[in-house]
């Protein structure tokens, strides 16, 4: 089955697909990161990240199986968006100042869909993979509570500690999207 697209024109879908090959480039240059080096370490500035966004440490006797369960996410997301339908979502923002309007996002009533505003289209590509990236996360977590983001929500503007422990981390879609943004 391949990715579908709802209510885009030609252009916004070859963009939408080119945006979804570069998340899963962008996620197989994460698990390459992650793949142990000769010396039977993760090379330095993986470990460095995977400790600010998963607050994974090398010195953790668990660390082996966290890494893992990071991988595999990582693994499970290209395949996991050939399974979605992409829907463009033409809903005004609320104007509320206390919401934040994202440019696209998924309903836990629809575990196949990810739905995309018309801003989506704005950014740059890399923006756009990493927001893909985000929404896959999502739906591959369809029980996480609250608003999706176990831990809280966490908007970071540079490279830093994300301060969401490893059980929330591991399930956030957050520090998937700041480990490869600060990886690549």
């Amino acid at each position: 089955m391949a990715t579908r697209f709802v209510g885009f024109n030609a252009s916004q879908t070859r963009t939408l697909t080119a945006d979804f090959a570069e998340a899963a480039r962008l996620c197989m240059v994460a698990v390459n990161s992650l793949i142990v080096n000769p010396q039977m370490q993760i090379n330095q500035r993986p470990q460095d990240l995977l400790r600010l966004a998963f607050h994974i440490s090398s010195s953790d006797a668990d660390s082996d199986d966290e890494v893992q369960a990071v991988k595999n996410t990582f693994l499970v997301i290209p395949s996991r968006a050939t399974l979605v339908t992409v829907s463009r979502d033409t809903s005004r923002p609320t104007g509320n100042s206390n919401t934040v309007e994202f440019i696209a996002f998924t309903k836990s009533s629809d575990p196949n869909f990810i739905f995309v505003r018309d801003s989506y289209f704005a950014l740059a590509q890399r923006e756009r993979a990493l927001t893909l990236i985000h929404e896959c996360v999502h739906l591959i977590n369809p029980l996480n509570s609250g608003d999706g983001h176990p831990g809280g929500t966490v908007i970071m503007f540079g490279e830093g500690d994300v301060g969401v422990d490893f059980d929330d981390a591991r399930r956030n879609p957050y520090c998937y999207q700041y480990f490869v943004d600060w990886l690549v």
